[in-house]
């Protein structure tokens, strides 16, 4: 690898908070080239974190050496001395940061800054980040006013004078008063058709006004002064931006631009649809899905692009499979197969639950399954759908229906609302060449012990796919999940033999294969992956031998497995750890504050602290406070993370409080700065997660309201105490 992309991993890790790893790759970075401002950027981040703060320091001021007019040096620098409490550096490189950084706003991005905290109240600091922006202030004065000659002006001025950058191109709630959208909402028709032309060339092919949330209103401008060509020039601006452009990768505006291609004449519509179908084939069918349902539906049969049109959309979308179909057919078929046109609702209904009931009510599969998943996650609302399952399992059944729509009606319908009988009726789908249908499908008859004749021929077609020659892992993947769920004397052997493939993925799957088959010949192998296998095979043994039970649970109470385990989420944390909770070990939960405290995996977190929430004790909460006070680790961790597990050790162990264990944690209070326990309490009141339910009925919002208002109080006293150990924890 180059510099730049020696970089570029290191950013990747960096975003990843995996900082070892990013660390890794700045220093290959300058081993290349030492004099790369750059890398020196990205090795100080790194250091930073990893909690080496003067060489962290030390390596920013030499990008800047390199590079003395790096903003984002001076602003991280500003930061780093913002944390160190040192006043006059931090003011000194804000300022070069502000002053250097055209378009980046500085100013805004200090007042947001939690590393500027403690400077929010500082007459100084507040100096600097309020000051305005003249050049800012102009546009905006301008383009407020009514002076439309002015904003003909100032608009043609864009990309020439005026960086495209330092415009606020997009508003999405309609109320930003800083944004070009806003500010000229009401007044593209009085501005000049040079103006308006030099704009929607902008918004159309310059990337960093493609966030433009006004284009509507500009073409409806547009079309008020060329209403003759208007529809010339929209297909004509949409071909030469789609030409260069990597389809499934549109933008929010590009999905506008489409909006207002849907509203032109339908035969136009057409012929753009099969203008990009045999320019970027099967690509495409996603983006234009919207329109080629408007095409199917109102393009006139004697159209002469109509029979092309169908054709060209069902080649893509099944190959030559109904070549012999007539155009009718075909027709039908492929309307009930894509996505309709958008539904438009009766004047009224405004409330997304009237409108799922109205999509519900329609006759299109689509409209049905959408609705039904949509009030399936509605406690109030699911009497509507139980009556009609069996009808969303026959549509389930359809297998000219798209597999998105079709696991939908499986996964977002009848595996959270249907009973056994109606889960049955998916049996047809068991004769399907999905492997994600057949994973569904085949995961809710085991979770529901249904036995269906199609079973076998499922297992055949798995089996068969195996042995494809040089199959994608990710197919392979999916083939080893799917026959996990199924009851056949030949899968265990099957899955034995994948436990040593080439891919970590497929080698994962195999594992919880043999846990859901109770395989217990296969135990010794199992367990073999603890000390040689993939990182995450670590996890996924562990799973097995718990979902096996029996003899096979007896290997996750063996200090050796667990020892071995631990060593393994020392090297590779992200993976091993998940391994963690499975295990019974007396005496584990010391181990585990062990590990919590050297962790520095961001995503590690989550399992390690699962684990101590289960097999913790009392005695370890004073280490757990400790961790909490220290703001670098429990930023980490995660405010609800601390809740989880002070509150269900208390449920695991006993509901009174050791007085000695208690008088240890007050006295880690009284001992503790108090500006580390307001950080921790800031930590616990940022994550917002702690009583969150999805979609609570009326009773369950009442019980979480009471807990939010319980929660804001002890934390606005500062009751820490009370906060960790009565609150009530919701998930």
């Amino acid at each position: 690898m180059n510099t730049n992309e020696l970089i570029d991993r290191s950013l990747f890790y960096s975003l990843r908070k995996q900082w070892n790893k990013a660390l890794d790759f700045a220093e290959q970075a300058l081993t290349k080239d030492p004099e790369s401002f750059l890398a020196h950027k990205r090795l100080s981040l790194c250091l930073w974190y990893l909690d080496k703060k003067e060489e962290a320091i030390a390596s920013m001021h030499k990008s800047l050496e390199f590079y003395p007019d790096f903003a984002s040096a001076h602003y991280n620098l500003a930061c780093f001395y913002a944390k160190q409490e040192e006043k006059e550096k931090m003011l000194h490189h804000l300022n070069q940061a502000i002053a250097l950084e055209e378009y980046t706003d500085y100013r805004q991005m200090a007042k947001d800054d939690r590393d500027f905290r403690g400077y929010r109240k500082d007459d100084d600091f507040l100096a600097i980040v309020e000051a305005n922006n003249e050049k800012e202030d102009l546009i905006i004065a301008t383009l407020s006013g009514e002076d439309y000659e002015a904003i003909s002006n100032l608009l043609l001025k864009i990309e020439r004078e005026i960086p495209v950058s330092i415009i606020e191109w997009e508003d999405y709630y309609g109320d930003d008063e800083t944004t070009l959208p806003y500010l000229l909402e009401s007044k593209w028709d009085k501005i000049s058709e040079e103006a308006l032309f030099h704009v929607f060339k902008i918004v159309s092919q310059n990337l960093d006004a493609e966030d433009f949330t006004g284009l509507v209103p500009l073409c409806q401008a547009i079309k008020n002064r060329i209403p003759a060509n208007y529809n010339n020039f929209i297909i004509e601006a949409w071909k030469k931006k789609y030409s260069y452009m990597d389809a499934k990768h549109l933008s929010r505006l590009d999905r506008s631009f489409l909006t207002l291609i849907a509203e032109l004449p339908v035969e136009i519509i057409a012929d753009v649809i099969v203008w990009a179908l045999n320019s970027h084939g099967k690509d495409a069918l996603e983006d234009y899905q919207e329109l080629c349902a408007i095409a199917l539906q109102d393009l006139p049969e004697n159209h002469e692009a109509h029979d092309a049109l169908i054709n060209i959309i069902d080649t893509l979308m099944h190959d030559n499979q109904y070549q012999d179909e007539n155009i009718s057919d075909k027709k039908q078929r492929l309307v009930l197969s894509m996505a309709p046109p958008p539904l438009k609702y009766p004047e009224g209904i405004e409330d997304f639950r009237d409108k799922l009931q109205f999509r519900f009510k329609q006759d299109h599969p689509y409209h049905i399954i959408n609705g039904a998943a949509g009030l399936a996650r509605h406690y109030d609302f699911i009497h509507l759908v139980k009556p009609r399952l069996p009808e969303i399992a026959n549509l389930a059944n359809l297998n000219i229906l798209s597999p998105e729509l079709r696991l939908e009606a499986i996964s977002e319908v009848l595996a959270k609302i249907g009973n056994k009988e109606e889960i049955a009726l998916l049996s047809p789908c068991l004769q399907d060449k999905s492997y994600q249908l057949l994973k569904t499908v085949g995961q809710l008859f085991y979770e529901h012990e249904i036995v269906a004749e199609e079973a076998s021929e499922a297992v055949d077609y798995l089996i068969a796919s195996t042995q494809i020659e040089d199959i994608d892992a990710y197919e392979l993947h999916d083939i080893i999940v799917a026959l996990r769920w199924f009851k056949d004397e030949r899968i265990t052997d099957i899955l034995l033999n994948f436990l040593d493939y080439e891919r970590e993925l497929v080698a994962r799957e195999a594992l919880k294969g043999l846990g859901t088959q109770k395989a217990e010949k296969a135990i010794p192998k199992i367990i073999n992956q603890f000390k040689s296998g993939y990182p995450q095979c670590v996890s996924a043994a562990a799973q097995a031998l718990n979902d096996i039970g029996g003899i096979a649970h007896l290997e996750l109470e063996k200090r050796s497995n667990f020892d071995i385990v631990i060593a393994r989420a020392q090297k590779s944390p992200r993976w091993a750890t998940r391994a963690l909770p499975y295990f019974s070990i007396k005496g584990m939960d010391t181990d585990l504050i062990a590990l919590l405290k050297t962790n520095k995996e961001n995503e590690a977190y989550v399992h390690i602290t699962k684990a101590i929430a289960q097999k913790g004790t009392q005695t370890i909460f004073p280490d757990l406070l400790a961790i909490g006070l220290d703001t670098f680790t429990s930023r980490n961790i995660g405010g609800r993370n601390f809740v989880l597990m002070f509150n269900t050790i208390i449920r695991n162990t006993s509901d009174n409080l050791d007085e000695e264990v208690m008088n240890q944690c007050k006295e880690a209070l009284v001992n503790t700065d108090t500006e580390d326990i307001t950080a921790f309490i800031n930590i616990l009141e940022r994550d917002g997660d702690y009583a969150r339910l999805k979609y609570p009925n009326e009773k369950e919002q009442t019980i979480i309201d009471a807990f939010v208002k319980q929660y804001a109080e002890t934390l606005e006293n500062s009751d820490l105490i009370n906060v960790l150990f009565t609150a009530k924890y919701y998930s």
